[in-house]
């Protein structure tokens, strides 16, 4: 229900037992309906007592779509220590607190809620494959996530104000990770490295060439529709900014070294100009 307040029950007072709350029970005939078949489960609706005892011996638990928000977290106890595969996807959470009760998890879909931030993921020290996709995440932290995961989903967040050094924080807070949004992320692991050269002046201007070229090639592979990292371009945006610094520095250096020169080149027609007056004026 939606009660707020308690106030005017005079009606209701002389109640011996009065429950304002069956949530753990409706979402454990949930689970029910869900994992068993039929007639296992009406038999188990029957009996409470044998409804939680067989939910604790559950090791994949669908609960994607069953309109479930923050304040269900805590019933979310009635699960048991053999739980590895979780689904909450199409639900109506907005934050990762006190999730505790399964926090052993390896599997956990949480994509299309709600979620704004990645604060407290971290607790699920034992998981591998996340999908934290079509939520309303605008930044990952390198220590946000858990150093246990092998497979992370980003895709169609709010990442695009994350630039290439975050996302290299990202990586390196995760040494098992295997894929990011699909694919592979050795190559990213190794194109990374060469972004932070690329905005910088370099003497001899071949390197910072060459890995703006690398920058751009890693904004090709993750662009949009191509598979790559942030499916929505979040990274592919990163990239493109950090290959555009690239470009502004190395025209700035060649702006620089011409004016360069061509002060040079001044001064020494000045000083041939002082000599020729000067053998002049001796003449």
């Amino acid at each position: 229900n939606f009660f707020v307040k308690i106030l005017s029950w005079d009606s209701v007072k002389h109640v011996c037992y009065l429950c304002l709350s069956n949530r753990r029970k409706e979402l454990a005939e949930r689970i029910a309906v869900r994992c068993f078949n039929e007639s296992e489960a009406t038999q188990l609706l029957k009996d409470e007592h044998s409804l939680m005892n067989r939910i604790k011996k559950l090791e994949q638990v669908r609960l994607d779509g069953e309109g479930l928000g923050d304040t269900d977290i805590e019933y979310l106890d009635v699960l048991g220590p053999l739980l590895s595969h979780l689904y909450l996807n199409r639900n109506f959470f907005v934050k990762i607190l006190s999730w505790d009760s399964v926090k052993h998890v390896q599997f956990l879909n949480l994509s299309n809620n709600n979620i704004k931030t990645l604060y407290g993921m971290s607790v699920f020290d034992q998981l591998q494959v996340l999908d934290i996709s079509r939520n309303r995440i605008n930044w990952i932290g390198g220590s946000d996530l858990p150093e246990s995961l092998l497979h992370l989903e980003t895709s169609y967040n709010s990442l695009q104000l994350m630039d290439i050094s975050s996302w290299s924080l990202l990586l390196d807070g995760l040494p098992r990770l295997r894929t990011l949004d699909g694919r592979d992320v050795i190559h990213a692991r190794r194109y990374l490295d060469t972004v932070a050269v690329s905005a910088q002046e370099d003497e001899g201007g071949r390197e910072v060439r060459e890995d703006e070229w690398r920058v751009r090639e890693l904004a090709a592979w993750c662009r949009p529709g191509y598979g790559g990292f942030g499916r929505d371009g979040s990274l592919a945006a990163a990239a493109t900014t950090a290959a555009n610094e690239a470009h502004v520095a190395r025209e700035r250096q060649a702006l620089m070294e011409a004016a360069q020169h061509g002060a040079q080149a001044l001064a020494a027609a000045v000083a041939s100009g002082v000599r020729a007056a000067s053998s002049a004026a001796e003449a």
